[in-house]
């Protein structure tokens, strides 16, 4: 894609996108394998077997670490049977990498990753794929392997596949069709091309009558979403739209043909400027109103994790709280982990440590959710802060108790969202005070910032607020009146 004057916009949208972020230009190949997953005699899935995985192969060799590290911060290197893997969280469940060699990076979570590492086939291409390659005229290219499928989901006491209303529907494709080969290619007009081998010409027959019906259906399905959101507000809605109008032209235009044991699927998916001018737009769009949506949602969360704080200790938490014992301090953002079931990592943290010894630095790397920017989740440093000083709701000392925002809880900040190089775990936040300048608050979205009120309540404040209105909401007893209606703007 790259390489191409008309597919390059595509691959730097793509490149922009994935993680890792290894160079389009050294970036030859990606490879996404599905593999069916092997049961036991009772039916269960054998661990290790099924699930995806992705090989990534370059042009020339180079030091998979930095692409990782740019995409997913600090890299931990583990051992597994004297080879090595990366890592970048605690969580099991993430994703891992291999790199068998310079020019070759594996990715799967653990521990599917090992079961690839174990088999070197697993890294090489099945026996079929010369064949399948042959039909790959396009930068994209996949291949199902049907007969696969239908020999795993056949029932091996009655020799049938499933009953369910699916496989009635697919029937004939799941019957008769021994794999499915498809490719997008050409230049300045992309093109869809699929063939589906079938092991006889009678075969082929019932494969395209079936599929015939299928785009009829798809095509009064696709025109009944689009008229469903024909006047449907959002950004998320017109990328949605944009991507059912695509569909609809391409199953309009679809065209089978059948020669011998295969038949031939040609649908012109269209201009590749257009579509990317009119599409990608919207995505990233939809992509940036979904992280929005997702600040917002865990700012409703740490409220609530406050609320519950104190409805058990009386008060909220101090922005610093000191270990009993030590007098080692440590953030509020560690004190709510249990009101946001987080607590298996609050149990990890050792209280009478400094937030960066060994031990706590491990748990910095779980990165509660709740706390992170969702445009940076794979950072360690926290999206939300408290803001502090004498006449704010956190003061030094004590925590400050509902009954001291004089001024309404519903007219008071809570939690701010904000840009800063402070890890969530340390115990650093914003200084506020009235004779002096504001501290600088937002960066992660544009226009303003999320904030919590002490209600509950979240809201989006512009940049352009009046700053004595913004310290109103920052003060919990200065006595004056919020201007709601600059507030909602």
């Amino acid at each position: 894609m790259a390489s191409s004057t008309h597919l390059a916009p595509l691959a730097k949208f793509l490149g922009e996108n994935m993680r890792p972020s290894i160079p389009s230009d050294v970036l030859q190949q990606i490879t996404l394998v599905m593999p069916m997953p092997k049961f036991t005699e009772q039916r269960h899935i054998i661990p290790g077997t099924g699930g995806e995985y992705t090989i990534f192969r370059t042009n020339r060799a180079i030091n998979f670490m930095k692409p990782l590290e740019a995409s997913y911060g600090a890299i931990q290197t583990e051992q597994h049977q004297s080879q090595e893997f990366w890592t970048w969280g605690s969580s099991p469940y993430l994703i891992a990498f291999h790199s068998p060699d310079e020019k070759t990076l594996l990715s799967r979570p653990q521990p599917g990753l090992f079961a690839v590492m174990d088999n070197p086939k697993a890294l090489h291409p099945p026996t079929q794929a010369a064949a399948w390659q042959e039909q790959a005229t396009g930068p994209i290219f996949g291949v199902a392997n049907v007969k696969l499928y239908r020999k795993m989901q056949t029932n091996p006491n009655t020799g049938k596949l499933p009953d369910g209303f699916m496989f009635r529907m697919f029937a004939p494709v799941l019957n008769d069709v021994e794999h499915v080969t498809f490719t997008v290619g050409g230049e300045e007009h992309l093109v869809l091309e699929a063939k589906a081998v079938c092991a006889s010409p009678e075969q082929v027959s019932v494969v395209e009558q079936t599929l015939q019906s299928l785009l009829v259906l798809l095509d009064n399905s696709v025109a009944s979403q689009l008229q469903f959101l024909k006047d449907q507000p959002g950004d998320d809605i017109g990328a949605t739209r944009e991507l059912l109008s695509l569909a609809s032209n391409v199953i309009k235009n679809t065209k089978l043909t059948s020669e011998e044991n295969y038949l031939r699927l040609t649908a012109p998916v269209g201009n590749i400027h257009t579509i990317l001018q009119s599409a990608l737009p919207k995505i990233q769009a939809a992509r940036m109103a979904a992280r929005r949506a997702q600040s917002q949602n865990n700012l409703k969360d740490i409220a609530l994790a406050f609320l519950n704080y104190e409805s058990a200790k009386g008060h909220f938490p101090p922005a610093v709280l000191y270990d009993k014992e030590t007098g080692t301090p440590y953030s509020w953002r560690v004190a709510i982990l249990p009101y946001l079931d987080q607590k298996n990592v609050y149990d990890q943290y050792h209280f009478d440590e400094p937030w960066d010894s060994e031990q706590n630095k491990r748990v910095l790397e779980y990165r509660p959710m709740q706390l992170l920017s969702p445009t940076k989740p794979t950072s360690t440093n926290a999206a939300y802060y408290v803001l502090t000083g004498p006449e704010t709701g956190f003061p030094e000392g004590e925590g400050s108790g509902l009954m001291q925002f004089t001024d309404g809880t519903s007219n008071t900040i809570l939690v701010v969202e904000a840009k800063r190089d402070i890890p969530w775990t340390k115990p650093e936040d914003i200084p506020y005070s009235s004779n002096k300048p504001l501290p600088k608050l937002g960066g992660v979205f544009e226009g303003g910032f999320h904030t919590a009120i002490c209600d509950g309540s979240v809201h989006f404040l512009s940049e352009a607020i009046h700053q004595q209105t913004l310290r109103h909401l920052i003060e919990k007893a200065d006595g004056n009146v919020v201007n709601y209606s600059e507030f909602k703007k």
